[in-house]
């Protein structure tokens, strides 16, 4: 059987969410109350966090872009964001009006990483190098 290692996350009550391994190897997660996202290193077991600039965002899903950037959904914010992993550095992307609640990311193989909007009725796209978006409604079943 495998070992089991926890680590502790320095914000307390902060409601790790999506995961992902990044491009540096290390695991970096969202912290949906906390308001950050972070990483573990598995060799040292650190655990430093990045405070999204928006207060209360509720980050959700996390996803290595084509860029082989981290990219996050803010939930509660209606944006799109991504850190430089190098650096820790971030940039939010509000999505266009009409949308709420983006969740779950994944890309395409044109380098757009693609969104479903909880409360939007719809799914969205951000491109990983201009930060365009397209949006898409989901019509409505007749009855």
């Amino acid at each position: 059987m495998g070992a089991v290692m926890e680590y502790p996350i320095p914000t307390d009550s902060s409601e790790p969410y999506g995961i992902v391994t990044g491009p540096d190897n290390n695991l970096w997660f969202t912290e949906n109350q906390g308001n950050n996202i972070a990483k573990i290193s598995p060799s040292s077991g650190t655990v430093p966090e990045y405070p999204i600039p928006t207060d209360s965002s509720g980050p959700d899903d996390i996803y290595v872009g084509p860029d082989n950037n981290l990219w996050f959904a803010e939930n509660q914010e209606n944006a799109i964001g991504k850190i430089i992993p190098s650096i820790g550095a971030m940039t939010e992307y509000p999505i266009p009006s009409g949308s709420t609640g983006p969740n779950s990311l994944t890309a395409d193989k044109n380098g757009n990483l693609r969104f479903t909007e909880e409360q939007g009725e719809g799914l969205g796209e951000i491109n990983a190098l201009t930060g365009a978006f397209t949006q898409y409604q989901v019509p409505t079943p007749g009855i």
